[in-house]
Parts: structure tokens; sequence; C-alpha cells
């Protein structure tokens, strides 16, 4: 719901400037030149109240982006007993390694996809062989 601010309200950045809207996080009046929003039509937000949920948004998406580098080295490893753990492995590390947030974990995706480049290239050996040695 948004908060039209009262006539005689002033936004809290700009002394002087009539406010527009109500932060709908805190409270506090901003004027049309301060209001955030994630959306044209969602609640606005003031500017400190924009940085905390910018502040949030980012560790949620570290912390997503560890786990994802994590898996993708063990899946990496384990792609080596099925081809559909391949397919797994490969989405999961490029995935990672092109958006390029990890940072200093990179190197897990790095060695996950190398894992699995090895295993494509022994599983296409045992099917050579295989089929060579009928």
């Amino acid at each position: 719901m948004t908060i039209a601010a009262p006539v005689s309200g002033q936004c809290a950045q700009h002394p002087g400037v009539s406010a527009a809207w109500a932060c709908q996080r805190c409270g506090s009046f901003v004027c049309s030149a301060c209001e955030r929003r994630t959306r044209p039509d969602a609640p606005p937000l003031c500017p400190k109240c924009w940085e905390l949920r910018a502040q949030a948004v980012h560790q949620q998406e570290k912390t997503e982006s560890k786990r994802l580098q994590v898996g993708g080295l063990l899946v990496g490893g384990l792609s080596f007993l099925h081809p559909l753990i391949m397919v797994g492995s490969l989405v999961i590390n490029i995935r990672e390694l092109v958006r390029g947030t990890g940072g200093e974990r990179r190197w897990m995706n790095a060695v996950g996809l190398s894992l699995t480049g090895l295993a494509i290239l022994t599983w296409a050996g045992f099917i050579a062989f295989a089929v060579l040695h009928r």
C-alpha cells in the first residue's frame, strides 16, 4: 500500500521540498527525486531504506553463489558416475563462471568443469573400447 505524504510534509533529504510519499518501510517523507522503487507500481522507499534493501539482496546473492560453487565442485567430481550428472555439472559450473559473481571461489567451478571434461573423455574412452572390442 502506497502512502501519500501530507500536504505540509517536506522531504527528509531536501528541506523545503514538498514530499510526495511516505517511505513504505520507515515512514519518512520523500520527494519524487528521492523515491526508489523496485518496479513502477511498487511502493516507494527512501534512499536509506533502499540502501539497506540493496545490502540484503547482495548478501543473498553471495550466499547462493557460494552454494553453487561448492555444489559445482562436488557434482564435477561425481560426474564420473553417470552421464546425466555430467550434464548437471556442465550447467552449474558454466552458469557460475559466466555470471562471474564468485570472486575468490571461482576456482571451484573451474575445477568442477575440468573434472567434468575428464569424465566425458573417460566415458568416451570406455564406449570406444567397448565398441571396438566386441
